[in-house]
């Protein structure tokens, strides 16, 4: 008798290998994932499928970048420290989808979901932040989410 084995967790943002090639997943329902795929825009799967192919593999997960070394950090004041902090939750949101920490299986909220892109999730993000009285530039999103992946929490200081 064969031994049982929990499936893996499966979330949107996560890059998969699935019949030879890496995938990104756009999403991912109780039954089924919806992976990027070369020849079309999107892949549904059966996760009982996705999971029992040979080669599938979770390669990336998306999570939070690496803190800086701890005396680059305590350089900074505890207000700045507080607002890296707040900027990494909605980088993370454009860059994935999801912001850290969401259950698995939890939708994107609208203008985050598969098929779009980065640009356009920055586009929703400055209105967003725009709409709560932080007025910002989608370009300005685009240079702290790119500082953040090159620098980590310190970069969008």
């Amino acid at each position: 008798m064969g031994s049982l084995k929990r499936p893996p967790a499966l979330a949107v943002g996560q890059r998969v290998r699935y019949e030879g090639q890496n995938r990104g997943v756009l999403e991912v329902t109780p039954q089924a994932a919806v992976l990027e795929d070369t020849e079309t825009p999107h892949r549904v799967v059966a996760l009982i499928d996705l999971f029992e192919t040979a080669d599938f593999e979770i390669l990336f997960q998306p999570e939070r970048m690496p803190l800086s070394p701890s005396g680059l950090l305590e350089t900074f004041a505890p207000d700045v420290m507080k607002q890296a902090l707040w900027w990494e939750e909605h980088i993370l949101e454009v860059l994935h989808g999801l912001p850290p920490g969401v259950e698995p299986g939890t939708p994107p909220r609208p203008g985050y979901g598969p098929g779009t892109s980065v640009t356009s999730r920055q586009k929703t993000k400055a209105a967003e932040l725009a709409a709560l009285g932080n007025e910002i530039k989608s370009g300005a999103v685009g240079l702290r989410r790119r500082r953040y992946t090159e620098d980590g929490l310190v970069g969008p200081t």
